[in-house]
């Protein structure tokens, strides 16, 4: 039973701590976020507020992974420095300075304009190497006191690679090397004294308890509870464990945060295709479980009179007045498919635009995936049965008065759910549902009859297009397009 319950309580630890683990990476990508969207001037609030939860985790992962295994390697260095004989392995606050002057040097060096400089330590390491073999130590003693300031120099090297975030990762990373080298004398001088108390232990329990006496029992007691004794002293050591444990989460939570901040290139341009045949094009910020998240959206027709207005500006002057950034959110249920771009860009070019938007095939991802989709030219519209009560016939444009309300009729699968969409010029006068007609029902082909009514459409006239999407169950889409013409 008791065996059960240990078993369980391990359990939940590990469960917690793998909580506690998700919940760490979150908040870094949440604030990397953050940082990232108030550096370009964007709303934060929002976007944050949608972003799905794995998105976050995947933002915090790749922001904090490096740290990690950062601290890995360092981590396993200090302990092999720990983890041996303090006279045989020597090091301490002198062999933990030369790291550093090492680590730092060579940082200085590489972000200089000199970065062959960098030499100099690397000289410094190598003459110590030397002087130590010179001087009779031990490869052992050699080693532990040279290979820390090596692995100083790996590190500076490292991060001050042209690319990266130079000096604000240099410094994380020596900030890192640099706590740990200098906990290391300490751990190895602690680690030595419980080794030397514990073998004391050893020899005096051997005696037997008539040889020990109350004098002996009193000595053992203070070997094993060195500064005290009692519940109260564990107490205070956990606690001292967990602030240095907390503070060390801390600080890698900074770096890495500051790190990502500090990246040239944070975001990635997109292509959103909608459900009522539009295309937005902007910059991705985020997605959730209902809603996706650009930064400067801008539809097709938007770009082109955009284009135009800039052409007017090169012509006669520009204001010089950029307007303010925004945000803009689209329900996942009006998406039929996102682009994006892998090729990262900076906050400063958060208003490019994507020549790709204006030609973009809307419906690539629902034809590709064997579903019910069509995209069909004028006359051809497959399923399109009447415009205004007219059969549309094979080549056949049907005209629409523009000053009587209509309506459209297609064949499609049961149980679909449609939109209607008209746009006369490459603009969207009308948009609405198209609801199945009563009875239209055909079980043994599985399709059903779909009206859907539109308002005059006065003023608008000329040449335009009845756009009718949508999905069937299962996800299949549908897609049918008829060109149409709206008559004065």
């Amino acid at each position: 039973m008791k065996d059960g319950l240990d078993l369980a309580a391990k359990a939940i630890g590990v469960l917690a701590a793998l909580l506690g683990l998700a919940g760490y990476v979150l908040v870094i990508g949440a604030a990397v976020l953050w940082f990232r969207l108030d550096d370009a001037g964007l709303p934060h609030e929002a976007p944050i507020a949608l972003a799905g939860r794995e998105e976050l985790i995947a933002i915090g992962a790749q922001a904090v992974a490096v740290w990690l295994i950062l601290v890995i390697l360092l981590g396993g260095l200090a302990a092999w420095i720990v983890a041996g004989d303090p006279g045989r392995r020597r090091f301490g606050p002198l062999e933990a300075g030369l790291a550093m002057v090492v680590t730092v040097s060579a940082i200085l060096a590489l972000e200089s304009s000199a970065p062959g400089v960098v030499a100099v330590p690397a000289t410094v390491v190598l003459f110590a190497f030397v002087f130590c073999l010179a001087r009779g130590a031990s490869l052992e003693a050699t080693v532990a006191t040279t290979l820390p300031a090596v692995a100083g120099l790996a590190v500076a090297v490292a991060f001050s690679i042209p690319g990266q975030n130079g000096f604000v990762e240099a410094g994380g990373a020596a900030f890192i090397f640099g706590a740990l080298m200098a906990a290391a004398p300490a751990l190895q001088r602690w680690r030595a004294r419980q080794e030397a108390n514990g073998a004391a232990i050893a020899l005096l329990e051997s005696r037997g308890e008539g040889e020990l006496g109350p004098t002996g029992r009193r000595l053992i007691d203070a070997l094993r509870h060195p500064g005290g004794r009692g519940a109260d002293l564990g107490a205070i050591v956990w606690i001292r464990r967990i602030a240095i444990g907390s503070l060390g989460l801390l600080a890698l939570a900074v770096i890495a945060v500051a790190s990502q901040v500090e990246a040239d290139k944070d975001f990635h341009q997109a292509v959103v295709s909608l459900t009522d045949g539009d295309c937005v094009s902007g910059t991705y910020i985020t997605r959730g479980s209902d809603q996706i998240v650009l930064a400067q959206p801008q539809r097709e027709d938007e770009e082109k009179e955009e284009i135009e207005e800039e052409d007017g500006d090169a012509t006669h002057g520009a204001s010089g007045t950029e307007a303010p950034r925004r945000i803009a959110t689209f329900p996942t249920k009006d998406v039929v498919e996102v682009q994006i771009y892998g090729r990262r860009s900076s906050k400063d070019e958060l208003i490019e635009r994507h020549g790709d938007c204006a030609r973009h095939p809307t419906m690539a991802a629902a034809a590709s995936s064997g579903g019910d989709s069509e995209e069909l030219d004028e006359g051809r519209s497959a399923g399109v049965t009447e415009v205004d009560g007219v059969t549309v016939e094979p080549g056949h444009v049907p005209v629409i008065d523009w000053r009587q309300p209509g309506t459209i009729t297609t064949t499609s699968c049961r149980d679909a759910t449609l939109t209607l969409t008209i746009s006369i010029g490459g603009s969207r006068v009308f948009r609405g549902r198209m609801s199945e007609v009563p009875g239209s029902a055909d079980p043994g082909s599985g399709t059903a009859e779909y009206v859907g009514g539109y308002p005059p459409l006065y003023p608008g006239h000329g040449s335009g297009r009845a756009l009718i999407t949508g999905s069937c169950p299962g996800e299949s889409r549908v897609h049918k397009d008829l060109v149409v013409y709206v008559d004065p």
